[in-house]
């Protein structure tokens, strides 16, 4: 029975930083899977330092890594979406605009 009892204690920090990974990955467009990836990180960390079943710490720290990128990945291509090329196409549409109100303020 004290054999079980340690078996489960050796596995909490692994297990807590796999949910706290898995929950980064799911939030990962949000700012939240910040501090969920750190938990994990941190958590997967004592758990290979401290125990010697390292699975669940493994996995915890490379879904809060994943998790990570994607949120770059997702967040510089939301904010390329709104630059570049489209505020050209916008001015374009704005100079149009100022253009046709002057032409018509001089016809009336």
């Amino acid at each position: 029975m004290e054999g079980q009892g340690n078996q489960r204690e050796s596995i909490g920090f692994g297990l807590a930083s796999m949910i706290c990974g898995a929950a980064a990955l799911v939030f990962f467009l949000l700012f939240i899977n910040i501090p969920l990836a750190v938990a994990a990180i941190v958590l997967g960390i004592i758990q290979i330092v401290s125990h010697r079943k390292k699975l669940f710490a493994i996995v915890g720290i490379a879904a809060a890594a994943v998790s990570i990128i994607l949120m770059l990945i997702g967040w510089g291509i939301i904010f390329i979406g709104f630059s570049g090329a489209d505020s050209q196409l916008l001015e374009q549409f704005q100079q149009d605009l100022l253009q046709q109100y002057y032409n018509e303020g001089q016809t009336l």
